[in-house]
């Protein structure tokens, strides 16, 4: 009987098999409007500097999501043209043969897996019947995150990246070549996914820089700083929107204000009010331009911030509303637990500064309506429980 509940990497290798061998023959590929940009973005780069065209293999259904694409310029400087690692990965997919794209739930799958894996493995939970039932249900616990899987996004591309940069960054051992050189990749591969990832390239090189600062107690000043972002912040936005300034990548149509998004396609803001919207993008039928006061703006900046760290999604049925709320209260616990007990100064900074700088990042601009520009939180908030429960299970030993 105890035999039957050990633990073991073949075990593991065992169960994660059998979840891809379910999610690739129940589940058919489920595609979004940016799908197909992903590939033209990565045509137009070979073309534009390989000098190679291959026309890539859509199937029929998706035409008109193709068509729109293929009209649509990704070139330099454009934010889409930015995100290469997942351009050119659709592309390298979607020439192979018709539906080819489909495939790359495949793809999804075995970084999901691999990720797992090196978890298991990095944690000692490969050898723990406790280790293992937590990492099924991060990875597994939660509907939309192992979901991801069978979008063709590179959400999984990201999410797993980010989780062996958090990973190999927290438990940074000294100022090698080696690691600092991975770092730096990890956090470029990041940037080069998503365009969120150019939190990760400062963070990195702000604790390369400032190794020596996260070894002091530094934690209350983080967080007396992203106070003062949480004011500072509606003053540029303020001073950008009204012409007073120009601040690069800051403007109306990046940071979501010409509409006064707050959930992009959900919640506008609109003249001190939130405008909930029934339908997803209903509110492009409406016109919610408006001018803006430094209070507006302070308010947007508060709204998203609670927006973004909230698990209740009011458009959302009350059972998945019920599973966001009890997934996430769990994982957020744990993590504060792990802020409030270690003794581990440097890691403790060293977390607090990754939330603050990916909070900050989003007090600018709007999210999703689903939990796609959370990846970055929850990936942080992964490897925090990973190392809450590592010295858990360590000290029971």
């Amino acid at each position: 009987m105890k035999n039957l509940f050990k633990i073991s990497n073949s075990r593991i290798i065992f169960f994660l098999l059998l979840f891809c061998l379910i999610v690739f023959f129940i589940f058919d590929a489920n595609y979004s409007a940016d799908s197909l940009r992903y590939v033209f973005a990565g045509m137009q780069f070979v073309e534009n500097y390989f000098f190679i065209t291959v026309e890539p293999n859509i199937s029929s259904k998706l035409y008109d999501s193709a068509f729109f694409h293929s009209n649509i310029s990704y070139s330099f400087p454009k934010r889409e043209f930015f995100t290469i690692i997942p351009n050119l990965t659709f592309y390298g997919f979607s020439i192979l043969f018709e539906d080819s794209l489909d495939y790359f739930i495949i793809f999804n799958l075995l970084i999901y897996s691999s990720i797992f894996i090196y978890c298991a493995n990095f944690y000692k939970f490969n050898n723990n019947l406790k280790g293992a039932i937590l990492l099924i249900f991060l990875f597994f616990g939660h509907y939309q995150i192992a979901g991801w899987n069978i979008k063709i996004l590179p959400e999984i591309m990201y999410f797993c990246t980010l989780i062996f940069f958090l990973i190999k960054l927290i438990n940074f051992k000294g100022l090698n070549q080696k690691d600092i050189l991975i770092i730096i990749i990890l956090s470029v591969f990041c940037f080069l996914i998503r365009p969120q990832g150019i939190i990760f390239i400062f963070v990195s090189l702000f604790f390369l820089l400032g190794n020596k600062l996260f070894m002091f107690k530094i934690s209350r000043i983080i967080l007396y700083l992203f106070l003062f972002n949480l004011f500072f912040f509606p003053l540029i936005l303020f001073l950008d929107v009204n012409e007073y300034f120009n601040f690069p990548i800051i403007s109306k149509k990046n940071t979501g204000l010409l509409d006064g998004a707050i959930i992009s396609g959900w919640i506008n803001y609109y003249k001190g009010d939130l405008i909930f919207q029934n339908i997803r993008f209903n509110d492009k039928q409406f016109n919610f331009e408006q001018t803006y006061s430094y209070l507006d703006l302070l308010k947007i900046v508060f709204y998203r911030l609670y927006y973004y760290i909230s698990p209740y999604k009011y458009y959302q049925s009350i059972y998945l509303n019920g599973w966001n709320i009890i997934y996430f209260i769990i994982i957020y616990l744990y993590s504060l637990k792990y802020i409030y007990e270690t003794n581990n100064i440097l890691k403790k900074n060293l977390f607090i500064f990754l939330i603050v700088s990916v909070l900050t990042f989003h007090l600018i601009f709007p999210i999703t309506g689903t939990f796609r520009y959370q990846l970055s939180l929850i990936a942080i908030i992964f490897v925090l429980n990973f190392e809450y429960f590592y010295i858990k299970f360590r000290k029971h030993e």
